[in-house]
């Protein structure tokens, strides 16, 4: 359909107002949606599509604080005896350096 111009209202709106583009509002829409869930996770505002979100970034960090404290559990225990090896090899390093000299 080849429009002219659309009247509503008494208002006259030409092609150039209604010519949308698609993937332009899209975008839009998609990015006001991922501002609107960053902003509802980082207030503590739980609905259907925060929660996941808050979920995983509470283990993340539960995770980040038990390897940090060391504290063993089943899903730190790999992170945490790869954090003692590479300790263990800093220091073995230091110490075949002290030897040396």
């Amino acid at each position: 359909m080849n429009l002219i111009a659309v009247l509503e209202n008494n208002e006259v709106f030409l092609p150039a107002v209604l010519d949308i583009d698609e993937e332009k509002t899209m975008a839009q829409i998609l990015q006001a949606y991922n501002e609107a869930l960053n902003l509802s996770v980082f207030a503590g505002i739980f609905n259907n599509s925060s929660i996941p979100v808050m979920l995983q970034k509470a283990f993340r960090e539960a995770k980040a604080v038990s390897i940090a404290s060391e504290f063993i559990e089943p899903e730190t225990v790999g992170e945490i005896l790869a954090k003692a090896e590479r300790e263990a090899m800093a220091l073995k390093s230091l110490i075949k350096e002290e030897k040396a000299e």
